[in-house]
């Protein structure tokens, strides 16, 4: 099963996408998504995938095995 969630907005260019699980630059952003990221890979040995372009939004995708 796979699932995503997507939106229009702003998006983000790639210098801040890369930062997004990156725990260095979330010290002080929060870590949701890291915490989130970490707990896929710990169940499904896959993570969050994060695509996104400046000014057309962003999409979070993650994927569940069938036998999960």
């Amino acid at each position: 099963m796979e699932i995503s969630i997507a939106d229009d907005g702003i998006g983000m260019d790639e210098e801040e996408l890369g930062q997004l699980l990156d725990e260095k630059y979330n010290e002080q952003r929060g870590i949701d998504l890291l915490n989130t990221d970490r707990r896929l890979k710990q169940l499904y040995s896959h993570g969050l995938v994060i695509a996104s372009k400046h000014n057309f939004g962003t999409t979070v995708t993650f994927q569940i095995p069938k036998n999960e």
